[in-house]
């Protein structure tokens, strides 16, 4: 067997692998006015500029981070979360994330130290409520 034998093409492999879109999906939506920011999958250097482009399309609004459907977030992740935190802050908006009872999330974000310093609720109405009054309470039809 000759070292040219041993060769994988890695563009064959790149070819098959999903797109960001295929990992991530981010969904808004309004809430009085607030921006709700809901992600679905896995938040990590390929999929945060997804999300990372929600958030930033949501300017001068106060933003609620909705993470319960989120499977896994890497280092890029919470890299991103971070710097979005520190944003909303700098403009006086607060930026919760709802984790819900997500392990993934709740687990990475408390293992990394940054439980502290970023604001994690249960539920989207939790946020709302506790993070921004009754100016943003959820309605629910009767």
């Amino acid at each position: 067997m000759t070292s040219a034998d041993t060769i994988i093409d890695v563009t064959e492999e790149a070819e098959g692998s999903p797109s960001p879109e295929d990992l991530l999906t981010v969904h808004t939506r309004t809430v009085g006015a607030a921006v709700v920011i809901a992600a679905v999958g896995e938040i990590d250097m390929m999929t945060a500029p997804l999300l990372e482009r929600a958030i930033a399309e949501s300017p001068q609004r106060d933003i609620v981070l909705d993470l319960t459907a989120v499977s896994f977030i890497g280092s890029t992740g919470l890299g991103l979360l971070l710097e979005a935190n520190r944003r909303c802050h700098e403009s006086n908006r607060a930026l919760p994330l709802v984790v819900g009872s997500q392990r993934a999330v709740i687990r990475t974000i408390t293992a990394s130290g940054l439980a502290p310093v970023l604001s994690m609720r249960k539920s989207v109405s939790d946020a709302l409520a506790q993070d921004f009054g009754q100016r943003h309470a959820e309605t629910r039809p009767a």
